[in-house]
């Protein structure tokens, strides 16, 4: 037993060590960061109109999401004395990332701060190894906010609410967490609305009432944007070629999603094996399965939604389109180039 113990001790640290080397290889390659396309959009747009009515403007024409766009459209793109910033910014959500994984531990599992530490490097490790594209939540800074920022705030919204059961005066902290959660990122909001739900039903208390109304007003305050129904314009392509396109790209992306879980979901329960035993301890496994079941199944809703608006599907196609379109020129141009060789009796 003594034995495996001083395994698992040493495979823990060589993914310690794995997670290091990960986080300053991204912190190296942040040093590389300039802004992008989008950031001098936003920075041209706040120039013409104000921050204020720019977010305003964004909130009409484009999405809901009240938070990140807000940041948007106070990016100083354009001015060579912030070129800094996006070098930086990503340094600053890793290590803002990290801390909210220490105070989780720290917290909840009551780990020592070396410990803590550890793992907390090792799940920045997993969140990495997890993502599909990590130049949306690390490399620019509009896909930092949109992206990286939510899933922050998440962890401290998680601490806080620990805190909350013993120190009451956190209560606006919670309060201000939820509406800044609900306008940064739809898919954070749909879990936190569900987290929200079950909590209430679960302890009908007034402070719990009171988180879910907040709740509900930021989930609708950004879901009913004006700006979310005009990008929901007609579109002239064949329902069903679209929808079946949708399949298929969802079934392969599903089958990506699923080969990564399985690679990582058994190292990761070994890791973190006697967290998940205390946290399976203290909640009904009937309730969880309940909430997972609602989870997943609204969140598999919404990807399939969106699954051919998203830049990567997109990139994806549009690369097939191109090779098809180079492919068929370049046999185009041999058969040309052919016959032009031949002799004229021929």
């Amino acid at each position: 037993m003594a034995e495996c113990l001083l395994k698992m001790k040493l495979f823990q640290k060589i993914i310690f060590g794995l997670s290091i080397i990960i986080f300053i290889g991204l912190c190296y390659i942040s040093s590389f960061n300039v802004f992008q396309t989008d950031d001098y959009i936003y920075a041209s747009q706040t120039r013409d109109l104000g921050a204020l009515e720019n977010s305003f403007t964004l909130y009409k024409n484009w999405g809901g999401r009240y938070l990140t766009y807000s940041l948007n459209t106070i990016i100083p793109a354009g001015k060579s004395e912030f070129y800094w910033l996006p070098k930086v910014l990503p340094i600053v959500y890793f290590t803002l990332l990290i801390f909210g994984f220490y105070n989780n531990l720290r917290f909840y599992f009551k780990q020592k701060k070396t410990e803590a530490l550890e793992k907390s490097f090792i799940l920045f490790l997993f969140y990495t190894i997890c993502l599909s594209s990590i130049s949306e939540h690390y490399f620019w800074i509009s896909g930092a906010n949109v992206y990286f920022l939510s899933f922050i705030l998440a962890n401290f919204l998680i601490y806080f609410f620990g805190k909350f059961q013993h120190n009451k005066k956190v209560k606006p902290i919670i309060f201000l967490l939820i509406i800044l959660l609900m306008g940064s990122n739809e898919f954070i909001a749909i879990y936190l609305l569900l987290f929200l739900i079950f909590n209430f039903f679960l302890n009908k208390h007034k402070n719990n009432l009171i988180f879910l109304g907040i709740g509900i007003f930021g989930f609708l305050l950004s879901f009913l944007a004006p700006g979310n129904f005009n990008r929901m314009t007609e579109s002239d392509a064949n329902f069903w070629f679209t929808n079946v396109k949708r399949i298929g790209v969802f079934i392969i992306n599903s089958g990506y999603v699923f080969l990564k879980i399985i690679l990582i979901l058994p190292l990761f329960i070994k890791i973190f094996e006697i967290e998940i035993k205390t946290i399976l301890s203290k909640i009904s496994i009937n309730r969880l399965k309940i909430y997972l079941a609602f989870s997943v199944v609204t969140l598999l809703f919404s990807g399939f939604l969106i699954l051919l608006n998203s830049s990567r599907t997109l990139e994806i196609i549009t690369f097939y389109r191109d090779w098809e379109t180079d492919r068929k020129s370049t046999r185009l141009n041999s058969s040309h180039s052919a016959k032009s060789r031949m002799p004229s009796s021929a």
